[in-house]
């Protein structure tokens, strides 16, 4: 895709150079999907997502909206990736739960003017048997380019499973376009697929401990792993790694009744640091 002269020279930076050491492997296409999971506390856990079951977790592996148990919640997220601001990504979200379904609306966006992309996701999930609850999600994908390049768009399907084992021992697994879905007009590329499973452990000393294993199509497996510890009266602190790239994560997170902030930098091996915060409002909360 040619890029006309008028566009400035970070954003040809941006597209020849930033993007392409960040994800060496995939196409313009697939630089949204193949970031860090939405939610600060799961980027601050090494992007650790499939067992998480805070909000945001549901944008990333749609059996965990099944958990939400207030009624309404809404969320804001953003990252500045790497300091650059034409990187930005951000997200909001609004859940609804009943006594037969859970379901979820997010919108996300990646990019600037002349170039952005995003996808409209909508979430179901619902506890089917004691501790175990699935859940899908169907999102719409575009890209957008401006100066008369127009914009492509494509469905993508999305499943997961999570199952409480025990009051310390939960596993998940998260399917991501399964069919392969592709994106384009006369030349088409294809969406991302993967196949995560993911396994935490509560302790009864106030740490968590969450690892993920995710096998993207056509990529090696990388692995994920993060550690939190709650300190004092919601107050938690977290810690993280992940291969594939080699990325570092520290963050914080808090709790105090109908809100919760959460807060996280993360430090790419090549391009640097990726500062990033989220809050949900917790409507009709209930008390544990």
């Amino acid at each position: 895709m040619n890029i006309r002269d008028g566009i400035s020279k970070i954003h040809l930076l941006i597209f020849s150079v930033a993007i392409p050491l960040a994800l060496p492997t995939a196409t313009q296409g697939q630089i949204l999907a193949d970031a860090s999971p939405f939610g600060s506390r799961a980027t601050a856990l090494g992007s650790t997502y499939v067992t998480l079951t805070d909000f945001w977790s549901s944008l990333n592996n749609p059996a965990n909206i099944a958990y939400q148990a207030n009624q309404y919640a809404a969320g804001v997220y953003y990252e500045n990736s790497y300091l650059i601001k034409e990187l930005n990504r951000s997200s909001i979200g609004f859940s609804y739960a009943s006594k037969h379904l859970n379901a979820g609306i997010f919108l996300s966006r990646f990019g600037i003017t002349s170039y952005n992309q995003g996808n409209a996701a909508l979430i179901v999930g619902k506890n089917i048997w004691k501790n175990i609850s699935v859940g899908g999600k169907v999102c719409y994908n575009y890209i957008q380019v401006a100066d008369g390049y127009g914009s492509v768009a494509a469905f993508t399907g999305e499943f997961g499973v999570n199952a409480q084992l025990s009051k310390s021992v939960t596993v998940g697994i998260h399917i991501k376009n399964p069919t392969h879905e592709r994106i384009g007009k006369e030349v088409k590329e294809t969406l991302p697929s993967s196949l995560a499973f993911g396994v935490s452990y509560l302790s009864s000393w106030g740490f968590t401990v969450f690892s993920d294993i995710n096998k993207p199509l056509e990529q090696k497996a990388a692995f994920h792993t993060g550690f939190e510890w709650s300190m004092y009266k919601g107050l938690c602190a977290r810690v993280g790694f992940r291969s594939s790239p080699n990325m570092l994560s520290v963050g914080l997170g808090y709790t105090a009744n109908i809100l919760s902030f959460d807060i996280a930098i993360s430090k790419h091996q090549t391009l640097g640091y990726s500062p990033q915060a989220s809050t949900t409002i917790w409507f009709n909360k209930k008390s544990k």
